[in-house]
């Protein structure tokens, strides 16, 4: 059974700026969501914060989770890489 999920991307700029990894990044709490209940095959929506206007900018199927520093190409990519503020 496929679960959809949401997550927000504040206004959405560091969201489409690592765009063309076909990555987006995760804070330590909801890396604790993404690693105990989220699975191959399940939807995540991308969406702005209200102030932002609230709207869906993205959805994906979700593959895998990629850790910073597991030796992966991805994984070595830093902020400045991915122009992240």
């Amino acid at each position: 059974m496929v679960n959809h999920w949401i997550t927000r991307v504040t206004d959405g700029e560091n969201f489409w700026n690592s765009d063309r990894y076909s990555v987006w990044g995760i804070t330590d709490t909801v890396h604790k969501i993404v690693e105990n209940s989220v699975e191959p095959g399940d939807i995540i929506w991308f969406v702005k914060n209200k102030p932002f206007g609230g709207n869906i900018v993205a959805f994906a199927t979700f593959h895998k989770e990629i850790l910073r520093g597991d030796g992966s190409t991805l994984g070595r990519l830093s902020n400045d890489d991915f122009k992240w503020k």
